[in-house]
């Protein structure tokens, strides 16, 4: 008589979750919550006498719920678990990714070991539809340079941000408008993070770098080719080159402003000037500017907005009726926003062809360009951004 024998079936991420586990069940509980706050983050951070699990939302944090010490090291383990990393790794930082089917989300997880243990940021990405650019609430002048560059037929389009610009969702907003049935069209990215229907998306890693991705993809007779970040020496040459056979290359930088974007290329990672003068198309900068409540809004200080009118004299012409309307976010808030926010907007600067030259002539003071501050202003003119912080974007300008 032969014993039996069982395999047990591997559970998906969505079986797991379910669970009545009370750590599963707390986890599973914080990113409903979260994709409810519309919540681009989630933090999971040990400290002295427990764990804290905070929201951003809008750019701001703020605490959901807070375990006592007891529970803070099989609460990081289990979420270690359920969110693909290894719980064998201890001090060292670790990335992974999941993804729910089911919510049509996808989580980025990133730890960093701290001193009271591993700290995890969890980044939430919608992946239930194609970025669309008409949705992004660029302004009209900004979205129609953006779709300008699906017309391109080569050269090289780089867009900058700190992280949390939202300058990789833009990215993908521009290539969704491209006919990718047309042309062939191949991503690199490190990790993919939302889905192009009809383009090639590959994801590298430690086995397939992006300049090793880049070199093999050159062979697959592409159109456009989409590099997720340049962030090395080879990548940055490669990309350049792809733009000089041919090829309408796209990437994302860490740069502070569109001419940084220039310095980068040629001092950090050592780009031939006259070859990348040759072929860049385009350069941004991107941040995002907090979107305030339509119900709650408060009207601005006129001394505020004379202090405004100042500054931008010789930037900007504001009429003087739009300066008795002009608006600031109550920090208080209603039952419609959060702390007198709605949401966030993208604002970009941007420089492009003659600009770009002149600046590869050191002619940077007679560029062109629209700046970071334009852009605002533009938002707050028509009544969807606070006064305050506009004018926080134009002391770091």
């Amino acid at each position: 008589m032969t014993d039996n024998i069982f395999i047990e079936k591997t559970k998906s991420i969505e079986e797991k979750m379910e669970s009545d586990f009370a750590y599963t069940s707390i986890f599973r509980e914080s990113i409903k919550k979260a994709k409810e706050f519309e919540a681009s983050d989630v933090h999971i951070e040990p400290f002295e006498s427990g764990v804290r699990i905070r929201f951003r939302v809008f750019g701001k944090l703020f605490i959901w719920k807070e375990l006592s010490l007891v529970h803070r090291e099989s609460y990081i383990r289990e979420v270690k678990q359920l969110c693909n990393m290894s719980i064998a790794i201890v001090g060292k930082p670790q990335d992974s990714s999941v993804t729910f089917s089911n919510w049509k989300l996808k989580l980025r997880a990133n730890i960093i070991p701290s001193m009271d243990g591993d700290s995890i940021v969890l980044r939430l990405i919608d992946i239930g539809r194609e970025v669309n650019l008409n949705d992004s609430g660029f302004s009209s002048d900004v979205y129609t340079n953006l779709v300008q560059l699906t017309q391109l037929k080569m050269g090289l389009c780089v867009f900058s941000g700190p992280t949390g610009s939202g300058k990789s969702k833009t990215l993908n907003g521009v290539i969704n408008k491209i006919d990718r049935i047309k042309n062939k069209v191949i991503t690199l990215e490190n990790p993919i993070e939302y889905p192009i229907v009809g383009a090639t998306q590959v994801e590298t890693s430690a086995k397939l770098t992006f300049s090793e991705a880049l070199r093999a993809c050159m062979r697959q007779d592409p159109d456009i080719i989409l590099v997720g970040e340049i962030r090395d020496k080879e990548t940055a040459h490669l990309a350049v080159e792809a733009a000089a056979t041919g090829h309408l290359v796209f990437s994302t930088i860490h740069a502070n402003s569109a001419i940084e974007v220039i310095t980068r290329l040629v001092d950090t990672f050592e780009v031939d000037r006259g070859l990348l003068k040759s072929v860049l198309k385009f350069s941004s900068a991107q941040r995002l500017i907090s979107k305030i409540c339509s119900e709650c809004f408060q009207l601005a200080n006129l001394e505020d907005a004379a202090i405004l009118r100042k500054r931008i004299s010789e930037k900007w012409y504001l009429a003087e009726e739009k300066e008795e309307s002009l608006r600031v976010k109550n920090t208080h808030g209603c039952q419609h926003c959060n702390d007198g926010v709605i949401g966030r907007l993208p604002i970009l600067e941007s420089i492009a062809e003659r600009s770009i030259i002149d600046v590869f002539e050191g002619e940077e003071n007679s560029i062109k360009k629209n700046d970071l501050f334009k852009n605002a202003i533009t938002h707050l003119a028509r009544g969807e951004v606070c006064l305050k912080e506009v004018m926080q974007i134009d002391k770091s300008s």
